[in-house]
């Protein structure tokens, strides 16, 4: 993890970063969810770079200090920092909650 706080300016920066890795998530589980029972060497191969790439995906949000605080649907927090308080930068698919401003 780099940082346990980010200033608000700095927070929404990492938006699209984030978003990228958010709808990465989303696509990469539906495709798991779909391919449904595994049956050929074809699919196996593929379930397996599937569940890599999530992996992946997840531990880079762990590098920026985000994290995942619901699965449906997905949300991840950014964490910010506003006059000495502890504020969030929630993203979640087609939308972001911002706490940043809250007094």
């Amino acid at each position: 993890m780099q940082t346990s706080h980010y200033e608000p300016r700095v927070a929404r920066r990492l938006l699209p970063l984030v978003r990228s890795i958010g709808q990465e998530i989303v696509e990469r589980e539906a495709n798991l969810e779909a391919s449904g029972p595994v049956e050929t060497h074809a699919t196996v191969a593929e379930t397996a770079i599937q569940r890599r790439e999530l992996r992946h995906a997840y531990e880079e949000l762990e590098k920026l200090g985000c994290t995942v605080v619901g699965h449906a649907p997905l949300t991840l927090r950014i964490p910010a920092q506003r006059n000495g308080r502890s504020r969030s930068l929630l993203w979640q698919l087609g939308r972001v909650i911002d706490t940043t401003a809250a007094a």
